[in-house]
């Protein structure tokens, strides 16, 4: 089970300056204090036993990057734009716990970047970041 998404358009940038902040950043909210925020986990009959980010390894604080800590979530073909800083590839698969990864991305990512999304059932999304804030915006189709 599951619901699968495709992103539609990606153009998000996270500054070859920021991607060392960005890498501890998520390290960080691995930690149990988040455990409120991880929707993965094992339970026995005494109740959770452990927690995890749907989806993702339960300990990622091996990796090196960034680049890494994508590809682990699931995004694929990310990349170095022209001047050396991360791009962010395109995404297929299942939802896990991405929303709680952008957020915490969100200051680290360059102003007015976004990623457009298309869930199973046709409903469209966009995570635009501005400011230091990740803003879920929804589609409206008009027919004239």
């Amino acid at each position: 089970m599951g619901y699968y998404v495709t992103t539609t358009e990606v153009d998000f940038v996270i500054e070859k300056d920021k991607c060392d902040a960005a890498l501890a950043e998520m390290k960080c909210i691995n930690g149990p204090e988040f455990d409120h925020l991880k929707n993965g986990g094992s339970w026995g009959p005494d109740g959770v036993n452990e927690k995890w980010y749907s989806w993702m390894p339960a300990s990622f604080d091996e990796i090196s990057s960034i680049a890494e800590f994508f590809e682990l979530l699931g995004f694929e073909g990310n990349g170095e734009d022209l001047e050396g800083n991360f791009a962010l590839g395109f995404y297929e698969s299942k939802t896990g716990d991405e929303d709680v990864f952008f957020e915490y991305l969100a200051p680290f990512v360059r102003s007015g970047s976004y990623v457009e999304w298309r869930g199973e059932d046709g409903e469209q999304w966009r995570w635009l970041f501005k400011d230091g804030e990740v803003i879920t915006q929804k589609t409206e189709i008009v027919w004239v």
